[in-house]
């Protein structure tokens, strides 16, 4: 093992640094990721009328239930040169993607089980580009994913 000149101990405390330093950068900031909504066959009223002898059936009605979860994130918006300041706005406006940075539970949620819609950060909506990117620290393990801004 790469790490064998720690000791499981040693190798915990450090994790547990690098978890803080996750807590401290994130500094209690959350996105909320949404995914496809489950949808739902509700049963339609039905009379005792037999279908196929005068009476129409009634259309299927569905319902949707929201799906959606709260993870911490650190949030790094666009590149390291901001755009000028604007006027009429009082407002910097970065023109690069935004990447956030979260734990394997976010990532899990993400990628897996079904189709994730958009990502909510900042009161802003953004969508997912490309797969994440994995960064491994002795335990630890992040994910980078880089999101783009919609309209």
């Amino acid at each position: 093992m790469a790490y064998d000149f720690l000791s499981a101990s040693e190798r915990a405390i450090l994790s547990g640094n690098c978890d803080s330093i996750f807590t401290t950068l994130s500094n209690g900031r959350t996105i909320e990721v949404v995914k496809e909504p489950l949808k739902t066959l509700v049963s339609p009223n039905l009379t005792n009328n037999m279908f196929g002898f005068g009476e129409k059936q009634a259309d299927p009605v569905f319902s949707y239930t929201p799906i959606s979860q709260t993870f911490p994130a650190i949030i790094i918006y666009g590149s390291n040169h901001p755009s000028p300041l604007n006027p009429e706005i009082n407002v910097r406006i970065y023109a690069g993607p935004v990447t956030i940075k979260v734990k394997k539970d976010c990532r899990d949620f993400i990628v897996d089980g079904g189709l994730t819609k958009h990502i909510l950060a900042d009161g802003k909506t953004f969508l997912l580009d490309g797969e994440p990117r994995r960064q491994m620290f002795l335990n630890g393990e992040f994910f980078f994913f880089t999101l783009n801004a919609t309209k």
